[in-house]
């Protein structure tokens, strides 16, 4: 009985452990696929408070807006996008009290979002790629492909 109850919880946990979300591709993956895709960078997009972005890795994130989807890139690894626990407030820096975070953006213009001027969580943007929603799901799929066999 007790040999039973004991597998049953180590493989619960086991299962608890595992995850459904793909490997984070490396840049070089994703600096291959801008570049077979021929992808073109754009200097600014239109902003809105209801875009949201999903991180790809610490380099670069699927930002959707309210008709596109881009792929923005980093000028270098930013540990604040894929964590936001690094984003840690430091006493007397924060300015702003909606900025719960401590990570402040940089904003020209509220309206747009400009490489190499604005930033994502305090990361400056190096460039941005319009996406298609066909290139998206490459791009999503990417973590399954650097690991052998089916994703699961």
């Amino acid at each position: 009985m007790t040999r039973t109850l004991l597998l049953a919880i180590a493989a619960s946990a086991l299962a608890a452990c595992a995850s459904n979300n793909p490997p984070m591709p490396t840049n070089a993956a994703v600096e291959d696929f801008i570049s077979a895709g021929e992808l073109e960078s754009v200097e600014k997009i239109r902003r809105r408070d209801s875009d949201s972005w999903k991180a790809i890795n610490e380099r670069y994130i699927l930002y959707k807006a309210r008709r596109d989807n881009y792929l923005i890139a980093f000028r270098r690894d930013c540990p604040t996008i894929v964590d936001g626990l690094a984003c840690r407030q430091i006493p007397g820096t924060i300015r702003n009290p909606a900025d719960v975070q401590g990570c402040m953006d940089v904003r020209i213009d509220t309206r747009n979002l400009r490489a190499r001027v604005d930033t994502i969580r305090s990361c400056i943007i190096s460039d941005i790629y319009p996406v298609t929603p066909g290139q998206v799901i490459e791009l999503k799929n990417l973590g399954y492909a650097e690991i052998p066999g089916p994703p699961s």
